[in-house]
């Protein structure tokens, strides 16, 4: 083209127009998609639909519905794939269970729908009300993570029972607060146990290894850290006179005594 209109189209007279429908917008027209139907998915505009959306088959150039609203993909009146909550039964498509988003049959669940598991049995369990969103692992309905101040498998434990209050899926960040010990499963969780009665730190339920102030440990073994018995036994109970003749000076001695190596005792643990 010419003149001005080579660069500016408000210059171009009615003859270089019709020259750019010619050399340019028809034969471009010929090459955009002009897939104007909802039941096709994509087309080239040399025919009328190349590819149909779910729920449709392609037959010479043109989309038909599937006879079973469930069908994912058809060919004329036999199903192919089943859209997710059904499987292809014999060319017709079937409920999986109601929790199942994806099954093989009835009875047998490939994938659970969100905030259900046990995707071996139907899926017939709901993910726990403290996994957050109720979003779980499908086959051991483990939590993917917990809601506020929560935490273990299923978030069934409480954070408040950590040293600090923290803690993060699996255990306490930094072990578990007084009176508490930390047990360990073989998934790798772990979970704070109670002490025995007035022990403060403890190896298990049953063997204390420091106990409060005004109580001593029996057996009294400072330094070990077996797994017997030891507990907790109060210094009042334990200076108590044997004999109602005991001299009452050696009674208080001993719970002084006693209450002063409990309160020592606390002080060194405490230091490391």
């Amino acid at each position: 083209m010419e003149g001005k209109c080579h660069y500016d189209l408000r210059w171009c007279t009615k003859s270089q127009w019709m020259m750019i429908v010619i050399l340019v917008i028809l034969p471009y027209s010929e090459l955009v998609p002009n897939c104007e139907k909802s039941d096709c998915a994509s087309c080239t505009g040399k025919s009328p639909c190349d590819e149909c959306n779910v729920g449709y088959y392609l037959n010479d150039g043109n989309c038909h519905p599937c006879v079973d609203s469930k069908c994912a993909t058809c060919s004329d009146s036999s199903c192919t794939v089943s859209i997710d909550g059904y499987y292809l039964n014999s060319g017709s498509c079937a409920s999986c269970a109601n929790s199942c988003l994806l099954c093989t049959d009835y009875m047998h669940c490939t994938k659970c729908k969100d905030t259900y598991w046990g995707v071996d049995i139907e899926c017939s369990h709901t993910c726990s009300t403290n996994c957050a969103n109720k979003q779980c692992d499908e086959k051991t309905g483990f939590c993917n993570q917990c809601e506020s101040e929560k935490y273990g498998p299923k978030c069934e434990q409480d954070c408040n029972l950590c040293r600090d209050r923290k803690c993060d899926l699996r255990k306490c960040t930094n072990g578990c607060k007084d009176g508490y010990y930390q047990y360990n499963t073989n998934e790798g969780y772990s979970y704070c146990m109670g002490c025995s009665n007035n022990c403060i730190r403890c190896s298990n339920g049953s063997y204390c290894i420091q106990c409060e102030q005004g109580y001593y440990r029996n057996p009294y073994h400072v330094l070990d850290t077996g797994n017997g018995n030891a507990y907790c036994i109060q210094c009042i109970e334990m200076c108590e006179p044997v004999n109602p003749g005991t001299n009452k000076s050696t009674h208080e001695t001993c719970k002084s005594l006693c209450t002063f190596i409990s309160i020592n005792l606390l002080k060194m643990f405490d230091q490391k």
